[in-house]
This record gives C-alpha cells, sequence and structure tokens, in this order.
C-alpha cells in the first residue's frame, strides 16, 4: 500500500470505542506516506477499550508530520488493557512534539500494558514531554503499564514533568511496569521521573527488581540524579548527596573526561561536579591549589561552584587569580558569578582574575551580566588581566554593567588584555563600561584591552575613559582598540581629554592600529593635554592600519610635544592611513635636538593620499645621525608630488652613517621632482655621507625616478 490515509477513511464509524477496534489496522504498512489525519477516528467517543488502539500505526516508517493533537479526543474514561500498546510503534517518520492534551481525557487506575511501547522507536519526535501527558492516572501499578513507552525516542528533550505518569496509591512493583521507558532518551535533563510530591520513582518503589524496571533510564545520562539512579533501574548506582545551589555554573564539552581548575583564595567552598559527586574544599592558605575530577563516563555536564573566599593572595610578585580554569578547553558556557564567591571582602581585599579564563578556546555564549556582581570598591593590580584572553567563542555584547561594583583610581594592568583576542564579541562598547575608574592614569592600564576583538562594532563611546584624569603613564593605551576593524564612525574628539603632562614610554602605542572602520579626521585636540619632552614609542603606531581616516593631519595634534627626540618616537604612527591627504607644516616644530634610534621610522609609511611634504617637517633635527632614525619614512607614499623641502632631515653634525638611516625613505615615491634630500647648506645626503653602504641607505630613492638628480644618485642608495 502506498499514498496517504483518506481523512475520511471511517467517516461513518460512530459510537463507543470496542474491543480490538483498531487493533493492527495499518501495522506493517510502510508503504503508507504523508501525515496521519486529524479526524481520522473523530466519530469515536466514549471509555476506553481493550486494545481499540493497539499497533494501530505500528511499522508505519513512511508516516511524517506530527500527531495530531485531537487524534484521540473523545476517549474519554478509565483506561482499558493494552489500548495503546504499540501504537506508533517504530514511526520513525513522526516528528515534532508530542501533544499536549493526546490523552488528556483519559482517567483512572492503571491498567495492564496501557502505554506499553506506545512510542516506542519514534526517533523522530522532538521537544519536551507534556506536563499533564498522563496526569489522569491514579492508583496501584499494573503489569506493563509503561514498559518501553518512549524507549528510542533519541530526539526528546527537556525534563520528565513532575508527576508524569499521574499519582500511584501502591508502592508494590509489577511485572515490567517500567521496562525500558526511558531506554536511549538521552537529551532528557533534570531530575528522573517522580511522583507529584517530588518523589523519585525508585524512592517510592524502593523494592523494585529488574523484573519491574529494567533499563528503565539506560542511556539517560543527562538527567541530573543519573549516577544515583539504581542499576536495576538502568542508571549509574551511585550514592548522592541532595543537590546544591550554587553561584557560578560552568557547562562542559560533550566529550569531558575530567576536569581541573585552581583557586588562590583561602575559604570554604562546595564543588559540584555534576555527576552526583559533591566536593568540599576549606582552604586555610592563599597558595594556588588545583582541583580535578575525573568521570566514568565521559560526556557534557553542569559544574557548580559555591562558597566564599576569606582571603586573597597579596604577595606582590604573584597576584594570583582568585579562581583559575587557564587553558581548560572542556568549557563550552558559563552563567551565574564568580564575584559571589570571590567578592570583596570587608577589609576592602580584592580579587583577581587575571587569565581566568586565559585561552579557554571551547568556552561560548555570552559574557553573564553578573559575572562580576559580588566585587565592589576600588580596583586592584592585575585585576582583570587577561580574563577572557583568546576566547574567541564568546558572543553577544559586552554587558555593560560588568565592572559596575569597581569604584576608584586605576590600577597597573587592571583591564590589560581583557578581551583580548576575543573576535566573537559583537555590538558596541558599552558607556558606561568604565565609568567608576576615576583618578590618574596608571602603567598599562589598557592595554590590549580590546585587542582583535574584530566582531565589535559602532562608534568608540566618547566618554569612555571620562574619569581618567592625570599625567600619563606608560603604556597606558596601548593597542586598547588593535584590531577592532568593526568600529565605526569617528575618533571623538575628547576621548584622552583628561590626560594632562608629559609624555611616557608607549602611552598611545598601536592605541587605534588596524581600525580600519573609523572614519572621518583625526581629532585637533585628541593629544592636547600631553605638553613635554618626547618618550620613547610615545606614539608608535597610533594609527597604523587606519585605511578609513581623511583629511588632513591636523596641525596642533603634537603641538604640546617640545624637546629632544626619543627613540621610536614616532614610529608607524600613521603607517597605512591611506586616506589621509596632507601634512601640517608645524607638525612636529617642537622636536629639537640630536636625532634618536627609529624616531621617524615608518611614520607615513603606506600613505598614498599625502601629496607632498611641507617645508620644515624635520627642521630642528640637529647631530650625529642614529640607526633606522628616517628608515621607511615616507615609504610607499606614491601620492606625493613636488619638491623634497632643502634641508628635510635637518642639518647633520657628522658624517659617519649608521645602520639603515635612510632605507627605504621614499620608496616608491615616483611623483616627487626636483633634487634628491640635501643638507641645509644645499649639500646632497649622498654626498654628505660618501661612505655610506646599502646596509644604511638601500632602497632610499627606489622608485623616485622623477628626482632631477636620479641619475647621479649611487646605487647604493636606490
Amino acid at each position: 500500500l502506498t499514498g496517504g490515509i483518506p481523512e475520511n477513511l471511517f467517516a461513518g464509524i460512530t459510537g463507543s470505542p470496542a474491543n480490538h477496534m483498531f487493533h493492527s489496522t495499518f501495522s506493517g504498512c510502510s508503504g503508507l506516506t504523508g501525515e496521519i489525519p486529524a479526524g481520522l477516528f473523530a466519530g469515536i467517543k466514549g471509555a476506553p477499550a481493550t486494545y481499540m488502539f493497539s499497533y494501530t500505526f505500528s511499522g508505519c516508517t513512511g508516516l511524517t508530520g506530527g500527531i495530531p493533537e485531537n487524534l484521540f479526543a473523545g476517549i474519554t474514561g478509565s483506561p482499558a488493557a493494552s489500548m495503546f500498546e504499540y501504537t506508533f510503534n517504530r514511526c520513525s517518520g513522526l516528528t515534532g512534539s508530542i501533544p499536549a492534551g493526546l490523552f488528556g481525557e483519559i482517567t483512572g487506575s492503571p491498567a495492564s500494558y496501557m502505554f506499553d511501547s506506545t512510542f516506542d522507536g519514534c526517533s523522530g519526535l522532538t521537544g519536551s514531554i507534556p506536563e499533564n501527558l498522563f496526569a489522569g492516572i491514579t492508583g496501584a501499578p499494573a503489569t506493563q503499564m509503561f514498559d518501553s513507552t518512549f524507549d528510542g525516542c533519541s530526539g526528546l528533550t527537556g525534563e520528565i514533568p513532575l508527576g508524569l505518569f499521574g499519582t500511584f496509591t501502591s508502592n508494590s512493583p509489577k511485572f515490567y511496569m517500567f521496562q525500558s521507558t526511558f531506554n536511549g532518551c538521552s537529551k532528557l535533563t533534570g531530575p528522573s521521573a517522580r511522583q507529584p510530591d517530588g518523589t523519585y520513582l525508585y524512592d517510592y518503589f524502593n523494592t523494585a527488581t529488574t523484573n519491574h524496571v529494567s533499563g528503565m533510564y539506560a542511556g539517560a545520562t543527562g538527567l541530573d540524579d543519573y549516577p544515583c539512579i539504581p542499576t536495576a533501574w538502568g542508571g549509574a548506582g551511585g550514592v548522592c548527596t541532595p543537590p546544591i545551589e550554587s553561584e557560578f555554573y560552568i557547562t562542559t564539552t560533550p566529550t569531558t573526561s575530567s576536569f581541573s581548575f585552581t583557586i588562590s583564595a583561602a575559604g570554604e567552598y562546595t564543588v559540584d561536579w555534576g555527576d552526583g559527586n559533591i566536593e568540599t574544599i576549606t582552604k586555610t592558605n592563599t597558595w594556588s591549589e588545583t582541583y580535578s575530577h575525573t568521570y566514568d563516563t565521559a560526556g557534557e555536564y553542569t559544574i557548580g561552584l559555591s562558597g566564599q573566599a576569606t582571603a586573597y593572595n597579596g604577595n606582590i610578585y604573584e597576584y594570583k587569580a582568585a579562581v583559575s580554569f587557564n587553558g581548560n578547553t572542556n568549557i563550552a558556557g558559563i552563567s551565574g558569578s564568580l564575584g559571589e564567591v570571590f567578592s570583596t571582602l570587608s577589609d576592602g581585599s580584592q580579587p583577581r582574575f587575571n587569565q581566568t579564563f586565559y585561552q579557554c578556546s571551547n568556552l561560548k555564549g555570552s559574557i553573564p551580566e553578573n559575572l562580576f556582581a559580588g566585587i565592589t570598591g576600588s580596583p586592584a593590580r592585575y585585576m582583570f588581566q587577561y580574563t577572557f584572553f583568546g576566547c574567541s567563542g564568546l558572543t553577544g555584547s559586552i554587558p555593560a554593567g560588568l565592572f559596575a561594583g569597581i569604584t576608584g583610581a586605576p590600577a597597573e594592568y587592571m583591564f590589560a588584555s581583557t578581551f583580548d583576542g576575543c573576535s566573537g564579541l559583537t555590538g558596541s562598547i558599552p558607556a558606561g563600561l568604565f565609568a567608576g575608574i576615576t583618578g590618574a592614569p596608571a602603567e598599562n592600564m589598557f592595554y590590549d584591552t580590546f585587542d582583535r576583538c574584530s566582531g565589535l562594532t559602532g562608534e568608540i563611546p566618547a566618554d569612555l575613559f571620562a574619569g581618567i584624569t592625570g599625567s600619563p603613564a606608560s603604556y597606558m593605551f596601548t593597542s586598547t582598540f588593535s584590531g577592532c576593524s568593526g568600529l565605526t564612525g569617528s575618533i571623538p574628539e575628547n576621548l584622552f581629554a583628561g590626560i594632562t603632562g608629559a609624555p611616557a614610554e608607549y602611552m598611545f602605542g598601536y592605541t587605534f592600529g588596524e581600525c580600519s572602520g573609523l572614519t572621518g579626521g583625526i581629532p585637533e585636540n585628541l593629544f592636547a593635554g600631553i605638553t613635554g619632552a618626547p618618550a620613547a614609542f610615545m606614539f608608535a603606531g597610533t594609527f597604523d592600519g587606519c585605511s578609513g581616516l581623511t583629511g588632513s593631519i591636523p596641525a596642533g595634534l603634537f603641538a604640546g610635544i617640545t624637546g629632544a627626540p626619543a627613540r621610536d618616537m614616532f614610529y608607524e604612527t600613521f603607517s597605512g592611513c591611506s586616506g589621509l591627504t596632507s601634512i601640517p607644516e608645524g607638525l612636529f616644530a617642537g622636536i629639537t635636538g640630536a636625532p634618536a634610534q627609529s624616531m621617524f621610522d615608518s611614520t607615513f609609511s603606506g600613505c598614498s593620499g599625502l601629496t607632498s611634504i611641507p617645508e620644515g617637517l624635520f627642521a630642528g633635527i640637529t647631530g650625529r645621525p642614529a640607526r633606522y632614525m628616517f628608515d621607511s619614512t615616507f615609504a610607499g607614499c606614491s601620492g606625493l608630488t613636488g619638491e623634497i623641502p632643502l634641508g628635510l632631515f635637518g642639518t647633520f653634525t657628522s658624517k659617519t652613517p649608521q645602520g639603515y638611516m635612510f632605507n627605504n625613505t621614499f620608496n616608491g615615491c615616483s611623483k616627487l621632482t626636483g633634487p634628491s634630500a640635501r643638507q641645509p647648506d644645499g649639500t646632497y645626503l649622498y654626498d654628505y655621507f660618501t661612505t655610506a653602504s646599502g646596509n644604511q641607505v638601500s632602497g632610499m630613492y627606489r622608485g623616485a625616478t622623477g628626482l632631477s638628480d636620479y641619475s647621479s644618485i649611487p646605487s647604493a642608495w636606490k
């Protein structure tokens, strides 16, 4: 037989059910296709009869779609023997959830075989088992009443409803009453089957043997109490204590066979390993100690952590994280609050979460809003350094209140590399993320904070660092947004308005490196508060790779910088900023003195949109040459036209060349005209540095064929 079952096949049959009425009607008709008609038995109304729907669709593997909600709507009354025995047995093509009211009107004492193998082998059924599917059943158990009812229903998910099988009024077990009921239902979660009052069936029927309940939960390893279910019932047969309420939870990957983590804080803790084993930890010291657990069977587990820390490691040479899962690839998700377990103590002592989830490469999902909810008060050194470093699987937005409880002056390294490498994070950076941080900058405070967070979008909040006021600190904003190619809009003009004072090393090193999505011009007053002598690497790579920035470089961008050059001070500052169009004449007017190593190395390299070099750009430079001082300064600036200004590089007072001092300086600048670079007195640099070799001036004029003396330039300089 092929094709579908006609809707009106039994249209003339009306009245009460009869014994064996539809017994085996379509049994074994594997060629039948399509859905079961909703009104197939519409005319049948009345109390259940023996075998009335037994084997009706058994083996109809070609039937598809869901089981109609009202298929047995007219059947009301007390259960009858074998009434739904094997009804949908092996109907593997059926899909969707089991209808909530499928047996809704059946009430009374259990009958033998009443739901024996009803859904056996229906592997296509999904969703949760309805809350009240058998709610009307009440009385003493019967032989094979729920034998294999859901056997092989591997697609069913969610929890087994409380009181699913109604209420049993006798705890005397019957032959195979629950044999293989949930066999193979590996996706079921929560507690195993219980009486309506919460009593587990294996506790209620405490005399049951394999002749009564063989394999009821075989393979249902996702159940919370699976480790405690007796072996006669198909469980692991362990001894469990009641479940605990944890503050913080970890979901492991499905193949987890062991799990470990470290605690470096004194306190009382409880770890629910998720398999029925609960460990109590009494830690009287703040040394770093590892806690591990091995599972009998590899799988997905929910690990709970609770308790309260009483002391933290304050050793300045250690600063261990209060809790760390560093490099643990078995973590798939987290929820709850670590801050409730490792909270700020009454004496103000703070926990640290440096490297807590460092390189947890399988950690996915969102960062919990309340993850650090119990932490209040002043920042601590290394507080959130590397917390989520390398967690590329994290998704969603950064919670706005993640650090809401932290208030006070910045601390060294406090947010260094916090989200570094979290490429899956999306959405905008919350405006008030660091709202509580107020005071003078600290070293490395925002070093690499959002580095490589390529999924972040939107504009940088104008008030993100509004509370930071005071003198610059070394590495304070190094690579803060580096690699955040998804950030858009202009750089806020007052982003660093509170920073005032003398430059510090690497203070803005690669701050916006590779932020190719940023647009508009560089704000005139972005660094207006920075005044004083140059510091090493102070603006190294600040705008490196910001190809979306446009317009002229502001004339007063570095107006407050005055004094002798420092090494690498403007290394790669505007490298790759192909949208910038002009260099202001006095950009480096305050820089005066002897050259320093790499001071203008690659400063404008790749700025193909620049059109001219202003007079006196480096006029304040005077003294002995230094290594790499103008290495690749204008390399790749293919849009530059006009002449190289006389005395562009200031005045050199020594003819002794240094390594790489002019390597690739004008490499690729094919539109430049007029004479090549000269001392202020008109002497060509290649005539001044007559002993310069390839490792000092290689490629300085490579491709700059428009220069009037190009043919006279020595080969070592090309």
